[in-house]
């Protein structure tokens, strides 16, 4: 799980840290073993629906640490939307892919709440899709269109965004495990002088995290992506 985070983190791996890893522990709590033991009923159940399996993925959730064990110690209470209206697909619970993109992963990873320890918290859930619908950007859908469908997504194509109607909420997401990291400022090249200076970037991705909206967030990630290939392709 460690590898595959900072793989995900892509050019901001190499001053990201893993602080803690916690599991979901279903053994101290009533309420969690009959969550648990409700996804599972549900995936068997979407998956008689579709006629195979039930199309279970692994996707991130990030918010505060208290959000995140609020919604593994209770479920969660309802639909918080982190993105601004021309981000979303859809009223529901937003997840990422844990195979999207490095610029999604970043976005979304970036996109959490520094605590007053300097560390950021993401949920990895295992989350039931079934039969996905594509939901365009700036939709306001808050169900599916036809009962064929199970959960939304932004693009069959490259399914970054999945979108859980909370309705379905409590019973097609299961959290896994906490993830809490850290971004390591002091590895700035202006204190160490031992960094690229390529790697300035991340340090300011970091610095504007909490002042942007995720799409000026997701916009910034990628252009720096686009600057990256175009250095690469320049004559010595």
């Amino acid at each position: 799980m460690k590898k595959g985070f900072l793989k995900g983190m892509g050019f901001m791996g190499h001053a990201t840290t893993l602080m803690a890893l916690h599991k979901n522990n279903v053994s101290c709590s009533f309420a969690r073993q009959a969550r648990l033991d409700c996804f599972r009923i549900f995936s068997k159940a979407v998956g008689i629906k579709i006629g195979s399996d039930a199309n279970v993925k692994y996707a991130w959730y990030g918010d505060s640490l208290d959000e995140l064990m609020e919604i593994v110690s209770f479920g969660f209470s309802g639909c918080k939307n982190h993105d601004d209206g021309h981000e979303s697909h859809g009223v529901g619970i937003c997840l990422f892919s844990a195979n999207s993109s490095i610029d999604s992963f970043i976005h979304n990873a970036m996109s959490t709440v520094v605590d007053e320890h300097g560390l950021r918290h993401v949920l990895l859930c295992k989350v039931i899709l079934g039969n996905v619908e594509v939901v365009p950007v700036g939709s306001i859908q808050s169900q599916f269109n036809s009962n064929q469908y199970d959960t939304s997504v932004n693009d069959i194509s490259d399914m970054r965004r999945h979108i859980i109607w909370t309705s379905f909420m409590n019973s097609h997401i299961y959290p896994n495990y906490i993830l809490s990291f850290k971004y390591n400022y002091m590895k700035d090249p202006h204190i160490y002088g031992a960094l690229k200076p390529q790697l300035l970037f991340p340090n300011l991705v970091a610095r504007v995290s909490n002042h942007l909206k995720p799409s000026q967030m997701c916009m910034l990630v990628k252009s720096y992506r686009v600057y990256q290939v175009a250095v690469r392709t320049l004559p010595p």
